[in-house]
């Protein structure tokens, strides 16, 4: 009676838990991939943007896996870019960017590549993550927490629009195209 017991908490302790095991190996290992990412540079005024987002759109590709995990390795992406290069916008700026990038990794792509397929998944993370970053939150940002001026922030977005959107396409291509790969294996089951 008392094992079954123990049983049946266990599984709903099991149930609730975020960070099994399991999952926190997995993250990992995805972001030490977004770290190597974060090395390939796309030209942008800033100088941060890379592949370091593929491991995160991989992940929100996954359909056993929960979105939050592929928020979490956007989060952690985006820092590590910042970092390699010195946090040059600050780390307040890189932390809202990390949050959108990790929004768009775990909810859009994912989204669009339920509903809609794997090409609609890159169109919609490249549309979110290359225009509306640029266009949007890349000056709001600015302008909210860096202190910038209006034309300041839009002429920086506007400067690095071709360059993110270039390194979205790229790196939810390589999430796709590692996705498809292992579709078939145990590394992607649950």
């Amino acid at each position: 009676m008392v094992n079954t017991n123990v049983q049946q908490v266990h599984a709903v302790v099991k149930n609730k838990t975020f960070f099994t095991p399991k999952r926190m190996a997995r993250m990992s290992i995805l972001m030490a991939l977004s770290a190597v990412g974060a090395f390939v540079k796309i030209p942008t005024p800033t100088g941060d943007i890379g592949i370091d987002s593929a491991p995160g759109y991989f992940a929100g590709m996954v359909k056993n896996w929960d979105w939050k995990e592929a928020q979490i390795i956007g989060i952690f992406a985006r820092l590590i870019a910042a970092w390699i290069v010195g946090f040059p916008l600050g780390i307040p700026i890189q932390i809202c960017w990390g949050v959108f990038l990790g929004g768009c990794m775990g909810i859009y792509a994912r989204l669009a590549r339920l509903k809609f397929g794997f090409i609609a998944a890159i169109i919609a993370a490249t549309l979110t993550n290359g225009v509306l970053f640029s266009l949007v939150v890349l000056p709001i940002s600015f302008i909210l927490v860096g202190g910038s001026t209006v034309p300041a922030a839009f002429g920086v977005g506007i400067a690095g629009l071709i360059g993110t959107c270039v390194a979205s396409a790229i790196a939810c291509s390589i999430g796709v195209a590692a996705h498809q790969s292992l579709a078939k294996t145990s590394m992607v089951k649950g």
